[in-house]
Order: C-alpha cells, then sequence, then structure tokens
C-alpha cells in the first residue's frame, strides 16, 4: 500500500474574492477530478491558501504518475496560481499490515 500526501500553496488574487470560496473551488475541482480526499489546511499568511491532498495506491508509477498529473493539471489551470508544492509518498509493506493485524483480530 502506497499512501501519497500533497501539501499545495496557493496565492490568492487580490481581486475581491474570498480565500474561503477560492479553497472550496479548488477542492471541488481536486475532488471530481482527481477522486482524492482534499482539505483546506491553514492560511500561512495573507494572500495564500494552503491545501492537502491524500490518496492511496498499490503501484509506485501509478502513484507517481497520478501525483504529477495533479500538479500540471493545477499549474495549466488559469483559475489558480500554484506557487509551491510538495509531495510525501509512504510505502507500508504488507508484512507488516499483516502482522499487526493480528492484534485486531478477535479469534
Amino acid at each position: 500500500m502506497i499512501v501519497a500526501a500533497l501539501r499545495l500553496t496557493f496565492m490568492v488574487p487580490p481581486d475581491g474574492g474570498s480565500t474561503k470560496s477560492t479553497a472550496q473551488k479548488i477542492k471541488d475541482r481536486l475532488q471530481q477530478k482527481f477522486k482524492v480526499a482534499v482539505a483546506e489546511v491553514q492560511h500561512t499568511q495573507s494572500g495564500e491558501l494552503l491545501i492537502g491532498v491524500a490518496f492511496v495506491g498499490n503501484q509506485k508509477q501509478a502513484v507517481d504518475e497520478r501525483v504529477q498529473d495533479i500538479i500540471r493539471h493545477l499549474h495549466d489551470w488559469p483559475a489558480v496560481e500554484l506557487t509551491y508544492d510538495e509531495t510525501e509518498i509512504i510505502h507500508f509493506d504488507d508484512l507488516e499490515i499483516e502482522r499487526d493485524f493480528v492484534k485486531y483480530n478477535p479469534d
């Protein structure tokens, strides 16, 4: 099992649009297009928006490609300005999962 987590920083244009509406637009777009979990993490400073994205996969290449597709899409989307992205890929060894699962098995 492979978990991908992205931390995405966006500039919010000073055109009168609210940070909340920009965050909702980004969250809706990512959820609909990529079927990922998305959350507004925090406001780092005035004019910036921080969004977290996560998803699970089972093949490293597929997870890496999906991460790149998300970042490419956001850079190409003219409605938002992605200024920084950070990705963390976490690999779980199947043997460890099976070993840990035993303690939850009621038998």
